[in-house]
């Protein structure tokens, strides 16, 4: 659906300074009459008409509208039109039409002595411009005073949406007013606040610069999951003063990952340039999306925009590098946005737009039309698990179905000794520094490296919104929980990292694809893990065939036209095929589904259901 802002006022009272910043924000055109169809007049005609600041005629407005309506983009803005009532019904019939989303903003002043002043305002410029002043502010003053609030009437008879704006406040408070209106209020984006309240206390002149703290409150659930930033990029005047604020940051904040910087001596090192101010450097970014600087100033959040196309990049997700920047950083870092945001355009790098879904009920509706074949194992439920059942329904009924942030692990010490033998914590941070650092502490594993490097690339289900196979695996190893089953904390991180590489063979069929995995992690591996114990093995390959049994008893309580649902029967039968105690396989496979969901933003909502599945599952085992 195309959105079409009008936006209308008195001669003088910004419209096509207003327009500008909009299209700006949006990154879509703004159609002015006279531009647009003004060639249609003879040249003759054409100067009367501007001289003497007339309407055009009507049988041109028609010829706008079409032209507005070959534009393909999702938004569009009409300075200045429409100018009469006769011209907002034929907006009207366009709308109907075409399916568009019609607003308007209406740069209002008072009549007296607003309306004078916006036209002697316009009565200089024709002076300046050499045109015909007198006739013009006449014809501008009747359409200020007798169409212009005949239009704005009109318009709201229509059923169009009129945002009154007062053209009398500072320029500033008026583009605030209008992106508060059209939903692009930059104080409503998803800042992270705590880290610029946090900078704010110690260093109230740095700025958050370049990192995934400015595009991610863009990108976020519009064109990929939702996930948190990583670290802090902190850009400031000096060396020194580098040093010590980082310092201080570590001290008062030491959950959160600071890198300060010199602003200067970075600008020189990585452009080759000499700036004299910290904002300099803000538009010395190498990705065009990424020249913003944000930080806490009066109460709010303060945005410096260091390219004039940044906000239009952000908004519509288009990757593209700085003419001054450097190309192979920015090709380096378009593909890492890239990859955690498979919706952004990077032309750069040869990576087109990835269609992602952003609801559960929407992305549910695309799985089911994916899904062919299974077998259906459900049949009546017990007394005592249909009670069960239907509480877990209610609850389930009663929790939030909205996408959730994937969290990061906090920092920790990294193991000291085998990482897979680790606490949950250290190997986290282990993890983490493993895919995340360019040179890792300990240098690079190789196992690690090679599971991610074969599963990088293979599609996923819908729910994980373009994401790739190895970005999920990655994620899920830091959401397996194993710090309260100590003993196998190995062969739950293993199992963890091989979990859908039977998606290699296809995603289609439900229920296929663990069983398939399960017997394929041990062939495909790169580099074959040591000393593994063929009992632990077995182990594996059993908690990989059985990863989402808890998520196919969970679907099957509600969709009855899943064909890979499992009744809890049929889940207690499968457990009892690990050769485990039942209450310990399905410990095991409930922490599988666990990291599982957990690391999906989409399904993480399900996770209170995984202790309510587990009773379900137990609850006739006796």
């Amino acid at each position: 659906m195309k959105r079409v802002i009008c936006c209308i006022g008195y001669p003088g009272a910004g419209k096509t300074t207003l327009a500008t910043t909009i299209q700006r924000a949006l990154g879509c055109h703004a159609y002015h009459v006279p531009e647009v169809v003004g060639h249609l007049l003879s040249p003759h005609v054409r100067r009367n008409f501007r001289n003497f600041g007339r309407l055009y005629p009507d049988t041109l407005h028609a010829a706008f509208l079409d032209h507005v309506a070959q534009d393909p983009h999702h938004a569009a803005i009409l300075d200045n039109f429409p100018l009469c009532p006769r011209h907002a019904h034929l907006l009207k019939r366009y709308q109907r039409k075409h399916g568009w989303s019609v607003e308007f903003l209406f740069l209002h002043v008072p009549p007296f002595p607003g309306v004078a002043v916006t036209l002697g305002r316009q009565f200089i410029r024709d002076l300046r411009e050499k045109k015909t002043p007198l006739l013009r502010i006449f014809w501008k003053a009747m359409r200020g005073l007798v169409y212009l609030p005949a239009t704005v009437q009109c318009a709201r008879a229509l059923g169009f949406p009129v945002h009154v704006l007062n053209a009398t406040h500072a320029p500033h408070d008026v583009e605030e007013h209008a992106r508060a209106c059209l939903g692009l209020s930059l104080q409503d984006m998803p800042w992270d606040r705590e880290v610029l309240q946090i900078l704010a206390d110690v260093a109230p002149d740095a700025w958050v610069v370049g990192g995934s703290h400015v595009y991610k409150p863009f990108f976020n659930g519009v064109f990929g999951p939702l996930t948190p930033s990583w670290d802090v990029d902190i850009k400031v005047g000096g060396m020194e003063r580098a040093k010590t604020i980082q310092h201080t940051l570590d001290v008062h904040a030491p959950h959160i990952r600071w890198h300060v910087k010199d602003a200067f001596s970075w600008a020189v090192r990585e452009c080759g340039r000499t700036i004299r101010t910290v904002e300099e450097c803000i538009g010395c970014m190498c990705l065009i999306c990424t020249c913003v600087g944000i930080r806490w100033r009066n109460n709010r959040v303060d945005v410096h925009w260091g390219h004039p196309e940044a906000e239009t990049d952000l908004r519509n997700g288009i990757l593209r590098p700085h003419p001054q920047g450097q190309r192979g950083f920015a090709r380096d870092k378009a593909t890492k946005i890239a990859m955690y945001y498979p919706g952004v355009s990077a032309p750069m790098i040869g990576h087109e737009r990835v269609p992602i879904t952003r609801t559960f009920p929407e992305t549910m509706a695309q799985i089911r039309a994916l899904e062919r074949g299974g077998r259906r194992q459900w049949n009546t439920l017990t007394v005592a698990e249909r009670e069960r059942a239907e509480r877990i329904l209610a609850m389930r009924a009663r929790l939030p179905c909205m996408p959730h942030v994937v969290p990061w692990p906090s920092p920790a010490p990294l193991p000291e000794t085998d990482p897979w033998y680790a606490p949950d914590a250290r190997f986290r941070a282990w993890v983490a520094n493993q895919t995340r650092s360019r040179n890792p502490v300990g240098g690079r594993d190789p196992y690690l490296a090679a599971a991610l490097a074969y599963q990088n690339g293979v599609a996923q289900k819908p729910t994980h919104q373009g994401w790739s196979m190895h970005l999920h695996a990655m994620h899920t190893l830091l959401q397996i929980d194993t710090d309260a089953l100590p003993a196998f904390r190995r062969p739950l991180r293993l199992a963890a990292l091989w979990h859908d590489v039977g998606k290699v063979c296809g995603i289609r069929t439900p229920g296929a694809h663990p069983a398939t995995g399960a017997k394929l992690w041990r062939k495909v591996e790169c580099h074959p893990f040591p000393a593994v114990p063929l009992e632990e093995t077995r182990l594996i390959s059993f908690l990989i065939a059985n990863h989402d049994i808890v998520g196919r008893l969970e679907r099957g309580l509600w969709d009855e036209t899943y064909q890979g649902a499992m009744d809890p029967t049929a889940v207690r039968t499968e457990l009892s095929r690990s050769g485990y105690p039942l209450s310990l396989a399905a410990r095991l496979t409930k922490e599988m589904w666990r990291a599982d969901v957990g690391s999906v933003s989409l399904l993480r909502w399900l996770l209170p259901l995984a202790d309510p599945l587990e009773e379900l599952i137990l609850c006739g085992s006796s």
